[in-house]
């Protein structure tokens, strides 16, 4: 009987060394991404966002973006994350892409495609107070609301149709494609 019990034991303990192991080998591989409930966190600690910045993040299926600003709105930092799940054998979360400021940011609409992702990530601090956005399929239409008065980012399939923003005064606001 004991010796079954230490059979087990010894056989239990492999079993935690190798996966130990394989963790640790993901890990170094940075094969361990970023969980989606985990993504302001990790804006905050990557890009030192103050606590008294908001941040605001969305994800897609193969895309996720964030915004962090300043509440007067006269600083600003986004970050983009790409899935690599559709690309290597085991990957799980998000992973860090590129973060930084634009003009198209500030001023317009940025619409950021990361390589071959089928999802685009529109980027704004809403200089031309944006309320909603409008995206059509071709035999429907669906209208996406949003806060004119305050930044946003929104993560949309490239399938969905075309994508027009309207400020409160009806005009569309104009996007800039970043590449």
């Amino acid at each position: 009987m004991k010796d079954k019990l230490r059979i087990l034991l010894r056989i239990a303990l492999v079993l935690l060394l190798v996966c130990g192991v394989t963790v640790g080998v993901l890990y170094v591989n940075r094969d361990i991404g970023i969980p989606t409930d985990q993504l302001e966190q990790a804006m905050r600690e990557s890009q030192d966002i103050p606590d008294d910045w908001t941040v605001q993040t969305s994800a897609g299926d193969t895309t996720a973006a964030g915004i962090a600003y300043a509440p007067d709105h006269s600083d600003y930092s986004f970050s983009l994350y790409i899935d690599r799940g559709t690309h290597r054998f085991f990957t799980t979360g998000w992973f860090f892409t590129m973060s930084g400021s634009l003009f198209e940011i500030s001023d317009f609409v940025a619409a950021l495609t990361v390589h071959d992702r089928p999802e685009t990530a529109y980027i704004s601090m809403n200089a031309e107070k944006i309320d909603r956005a409008v995206v059509d399929s071709g035999t429907e239409t669906r209208t996406i609301e949003l806060d004119g008065s305050q930044p946003f980012v929104l993560v949309l399939p490239r399938s969905s149709g075309g994508v027009t923003f309207y400020g409160a005064d009806g005009q569309p606001a104009e996007v800039r494609i970043v590449r």
